[in-house]
């Protein structure tokens, strides 16, 4: 046997042993630890060989479950299964950037947890036991935030379907970070191209953001104008994207300093007006920028001048 098949062969081995122990630590107090790289296997095993491989491994752990009776464990390993293949053929792609697999490891983070909350509903007793549960610690957490006089927020809106969009948006970014920047250390190691993540003052939202999150403002508007709580229900997505546009917005003020040449310490303050009414500043400029690309005309101006 040469030395390649048998590398090849020790990194298969090594990947599948790391899947299965992982998955084994939800059975732990190390679950979160465990949720986070849980994809990474998978992720390295798609980009090392190919999409087949990291199928084979989830059919493999999905298979042991089974056979132990632990249903909980098929969803997070299709959770993994999600994201790993996402980021993987996203990284096997010559033309694609490290920017490429964060965002589509994002992206499939928030495919995957909708897939495991639909699939837990359909399959898995007493998890709307566990939802019902979790509305009663928010009423209760509300309860008590309005008996020391920071209970400002309209009773109506404390629902679990509201807050559920906003803790998913901060809890799957991180994973796709971890995984993306572990697997190109391992991958580098082997060959493969070290791919970069842009500069947070190239970052840019596509432009069907802008135009979602026009369609979404325009029916609540509407809805609250005829007196209709039915997008009430979705006011959850419009705080999603209200973050982005936040974090657009920042970008925009790095790239504004960097082609100013201003010192970078401008946009520490900018950060901490995140935490002040100006973050509505912020979120327009972002809004501005992705539906009207404000730095191309910053550029175009710059370069007629000249």
């Amino acid at each position: 046997m040469t030395e390649q098949p048998r590398k090849a062969n020790k990194d298969l081995f090594f990947l599948s042993v790391m899947f299965i122990l992982l998955l084994s630590l939800f059975l732990t107090p190390f679950m979160l630890f465990a949720f986070y790289l849980l994809p990474l296997p998978i992720f390295l095993l798609v980009t090392r060989f190919r999409p087949t491989y990291g199928l084979l491994l989830a059919a493999l752990a999905g298979g042991l479950t089974a056979l132990w009776g632990w249903s909980v464990g098929g969803v997070i390993i299709l959770f993994a299964l999600i994201v790993g293949i996402s980021m993987g053929i996203m990284y096997r792609k010559k033309e694609t950037t490290g920017t490429d697999v964060v965002l589509a490891g994002l992206i499939a983070s928030c495919v995957g947890i909708l897939v495991i909350f639909g699939v837990s509903y359909l399959f898995i007793p007493g998890f709307y036991d566990w939802i019902d549960l979790l509305q009663k610690e928010l009423i209760k957490v509300y309860q008590q935030g309005k008996e020391i006089g920071i209970g400002t927020i309209d009773p109506n809106y404390i629902r679990l379907n509201l807050f559920l969009p906003v803790m998913i948006l901060l809890m799957v970014p991180p994973i796709s970070f971890i995984n993306f920047w572990l697997g190109r250390k391992w991958l580098s190691r082997r060959g493969f191209e070290t791919k970069k993540v842009l500069a947070f003052r190239d970052w840019h939202l596509p432009k069907v953001f802008f135009y979602f999150y026009m369609v979404i403002m325009i029916g609540y508007l509407l809805s609250d104008w005829i007196g209709s709580k039915v997008l009430d229900n979705y006011l959850g997505v419009l705080f999603i994207l209200q973050f982005l546009f936040m974090i657009q917005g920042l970008s925009l003020i790095a790239f504004w300093l960097h082609y100013r040449n201003k010192r970078r310490a401008w946009l520490v303050l900018a950060f901490f007006m995140l935490w002040t009414p100006l973050s509505m500043f912020i979120q327009l400029l972002g809004v501005v920028d992705v539906g009207f690309s404000l730095r191309k005309w910053i550029l175009e101006k710059q370069k007629n001048k000249d």
